[in-house]
């Protein structure tokens, strides 16, 4: 099973089991997320940098209840990495010592459906992430450092756990696929990678009610 499909799959399964439908109450809150990617295109992120996993922070607003457990969800986040830029021959990748910083920052829009029981409220659902990639070095020659911004669909799921009257914590997976900024060039073409996104897996605390 496809991840985006397995997160999917798993939280709205929990809503079966724990959920009862949310009261056609609109409600609002806003949040702060805290955690780490596990980055699609594994290899190439590993030849420049030495990992594929970067810490995501972030924060977004989710307004509930307009039909039902529906929601509409705005979110942004970003990731960095540090590395050195990396040349390729014969299929080899080697490393040119030259410092090399890599920034990623999706936006995401979403809507989904979320339910509610007593203090806990799981929720699932999709939409539109918009990644801007920038990949900038030290003594870069024109057209060596790249800066893009394509789109692709997005998948998240996540539990909310009420503490207090206005305050929540919770944790939350989001699956982002995005194609059109790797894969032409470099060493992702060397290896045949053109995805960019990946799974973040987020501690998510909610203000609102």
């Amino acid at each position: 099973m496809k991840p985006h499909l397995a997160i999917t799959f798993v939280v709205f399964a929990s809503v079966v089991v724990c959920g009862s439908p949310a009261r056609a109450q609109t409600s609002a809150r806003a949040y702060f997320d805290y955690g780490n990617s596990a980055l699609s295109s594994k290899q190439s992120f590993e030849a420049v940098t030495g990992t594929s996993r970067a810490t995501s922070i972030g924060g977004g607003a989710s307004v509930s209840g307009l039909i039902g457990g529906v929601f509409v969800d705005f979110a942004f986040s970003q990731q960095r990495l540090s590395g050195e830029r990396v040349f390729t021959e014969g299929g080899q990748v080697y490393g040119l010592g030259i410092p090399a910083k890599i920034v990623l920052r999706p936006i995401d829009i979403a809507g989904g459906w979320r339910y509610q029981r007593g203090r806990i409220s799981p929720y699932a659902g999709g939409g539109l992430t918009v990644m801007s990639y920038r990949e900038t070095s030290d003594f870069a020659a024109e057209g060596d450092n790249l800066t893009a911004t394509k789109s692709g669909p997005m998948v998240l799921g996540g539990i909310d756990v009420r503490i207090a009257r206005l305050l929540s914590i919770g944790g939350e997976a989001r699956f982002r696929q995005i194609k059109g900024i790797l894969g032409s060039s470099g060493v992702s073409q060397v290896f045949h990678e053109d995805q960019l996104g990946g799974i973040s897996l987020n501690l998510r605390v909610s203000v609102g009610n």
